[in-house]
């Protein structure tokens, strides 16, 4: 469904969410806001530019919780 966000994915994430056509980054996260923001937070390692971050990270109201297979 996507990355992990972890460190090992660091080069391939800021090259792709500091590229001028990115525009937005959507985030899939695990059932609770608290789990949005800390993917959030994991994400935030690959940003050097924190403001350009908060610009290109959607709200949570935007954002949609991974679907689980019960």
């Amino acid at each position: 469904m996507g990355h992990s966000c972890g460190l090992s994915d660091r080069t391939l994430l800021s090259t792709i969410f500091e590229n001028p056509n990115c525009r937005y980054v959507k985030l899939f996260y695990y059932d609770t806001e608290e789990k949005y923001r800390e993917t959030t937070y994991e994400l935030s390692r690959h940003f050097t530019d924190k403001a350009e971050m908060r610009k290109k990270v959607l709200d949570f109201t935007k954002c949609v919780a991974i679907p689980q297979i019960v």
